[in-house]
């Protein structure tokens, strides 16, 4: 048998104010005749190896708004 336990966590917020969510799994063969292999045991488990942030829409569409001046504007001073 194969097992495969995880628990996720979303809506959180940071002390920052920022949300986050977090995803905690494990895969574990179960056999008759040998002990359990957990098969992610040799996976990364640093934070640097394992975190990434997606951006939202709105912070997209911020960007966006902000780069959108055109390549070849001249301004006139008088």
């Amino acid at each position: 048998m194969v097992f495969n336990v995880t628990i996720s966590l979303g809506d959180l917020k940071a002390k920052n104010g920022k949300n986050y969510a977090i995803l905690l799994a494990d895969t574990v063969i179960v056999r008759t005749n040998t002990p359990p292999e957990n098969l992610t045991a040799k996976i990364p488990r640093k934070y640097e190896e394992i975190s990434y942030a997606l951006q939202g829409d709105e912070e997209v569409e911020e960007k966006k708004k902000s780069t959108s001046a055109p390549a070849n504007s001249k301004q006139t001073s008088k």
